[in-house]
């Protein structure tokens, strides 16, 4: 069974609300530049980052979509999702956990290498944060958080 597989049967196994922030934790075996829709073209640096989003309907589909990847290509995410490895993610009911405060919250202890990515429709400087070194970011958030899984 594939990490991937791991991942996404914790996703079908709770009950996750329509609705939702999730924030997915990723690694980048090397360093890679990629075109990212029409956003730009960015050099990412090998190493962890975390991805933050919402679905206000569809949680799980979502979720879903971003560990196995997906075959057309519509949010900043599925560009960046065949050259990394998901290795967890966390999930919040309803508005527990606003996107952007989230994704705020976690670029303080991270770095921003991809302006706007996840972040075309607010004021955020992206919602992909960059964690430079070789040990796990301290990326989990705590409070009324849905699943917290680990690969």
């Amino acid at each position: 069974m594939n990490v991937c597989t791991k991942l996404c049967q914790t996703v079908k196994a709770v009950s996750l609300p329509i609705g939702g922030t999730y924030t997915v934790l990723l690694w980048l075996p090397m360093a890679s530049q990629i075109t990212i829709g029409r956003l730009a073209q960015y050099t990412f640096p090998r190493g962890y980052y975390t991805y933050t989003g919402s679905a206000q309907r569809g949680l799980a589909a979502r979720l879903h979509r971003h560990l196995h990847g997906a075959a057309t290509r519509h949010w900043h995410l599925d560009y960046l999702r065949p050259y990394v490895r998901v290795l967890a993610w966390q999930a919040y009911p309803g508005v527990t956990q606003p996107e952007c405060q989230l994704a705020r919250r976690l670029m303080a202890s991270g770095r921003l290498v991809a302006p706007k990515f996840g972040a075309s429709d607010c004021s955020c400087a992206s919602h992909l944060v960059y964690y430079a070194g070789s040990r796990r970011p301290p990326w989990r958030v705590p409070g009324n958080s849905f699943v917290l899984s680990w690969s």
